[in-house]
């Protein structure tokens, strides 16, 4: 169900998330994920080598 999705690629992350969503609650999300990846990092002292993909769905696609 991600077609037609947007993608934006950090050093950690690609995201994906519909074109009408919130930029600024995905600019938001964006910065939480990567704080919380760089402290999981230290602590596990490893990360990833490859991006990890997160799909953002608007609240209305969980509402059935």
């Amino acid at each position: 169900m991600e077609t037609g999705f947007n993608r934006e690629m950090t050093p950690r992350f690609v995201v994906k998330y519909a074109a009408t969503g919130d930029r600024e609650a995905r600019r938001v999300i964006v910065a939480h994920l990567e704080t919380a990846a760089e402290r999981v990092g230290r602590l596990l002292g490893h990360t990833p080598q490859q991006r990890t993909t997160v799909v953002l769905y608007e609240h209305d696609e969980f509402v059935t």
